[in-house]
């Protein structure tokens, strides 16, 4: 009988394989961490922005002071007036371009407000004063509890809405175009105070 020797086949890249996916799970894993790094700086810019529209819409609420004096209503009658406050608190809030608070926020570029509109609330009545694209006022009548501001909250009190357009800087120097509204309800923040 003969000698049969069993020969083996050596694989040279038997650990190769291993390496492969060792090196993708750990890529995954930084993308992933990556990602949550990036929400979480997301949302704390997200948070601060917001307090900014909230104290600027605050600071353009420029009651009629004879009027809340004579019945308690909360009217805002000066458009004008009410937007320039919006503008000089926004820039104050957000800060001035190249401040330091600006690069810790992220926030990229010039910031464009978008909408801003101005809720009067007589009764059952709220007139809604907004800006058209030729930078006229113009006024909208409709009923509590059904007027929607743009953002979808149902209007209940006199307030502001404020919508703004920025870029938001990320991780690895992405950038995102990003929009972010508040309306803020006067009649809260009086009742809070």
């Amino acid at each position: 009988m003969r000698n049969i020797k069993k020969t083996r086949f050596i694989n040279n890249n038997s650990g190769s394989s291993q390496w492969v996916l060792g090196l993708f799970a750990l890529t995954f894993i930084m993308a992933a961490m990556v990602f949550v790094i990036q929400l979480c700086a997301f949302r704390a810019n997200s948070d601060a922005i917001e307090d900014a529209l909230a104290a600027s819409g605050l600071a353009a609420a420029l009651v009629d002071v004879e009027r809340y004096g004579i019945d308690h209503t909360l009217l805002i009658s000066d458009p004008d007036n009410s937007y320039q406050k919006y503008v000089e608190a926004l820039n104050v809030n957000l800060a001035a371009e190249g401040s330091s608070f600006r690069r810790k926020r992220a926030i990229e570029g010039p910031v464009k407000i978008e909408q801003f509109r101005i809720y009067n609330v007589e009764g059952d009545k709220v007139s809604e004063i907004y800006m058209d694209d030729s930078g006229r006022w113009k006024k909208k009548e409709g009923k509590l509890g059904i007027m929607e501001a743009p953002n979808g909250q149902v209007i209940q009190n006199t307030g502001i809405y404020g919508e703004i357009a920025f870029d938001l800087r990320g991780i690895m120097g992405l950038v995102f175009s990003t929009k972010k509204s508040k309306l803020v309800d006067v009649k809260s923040y009086i009742d809070w105070a």
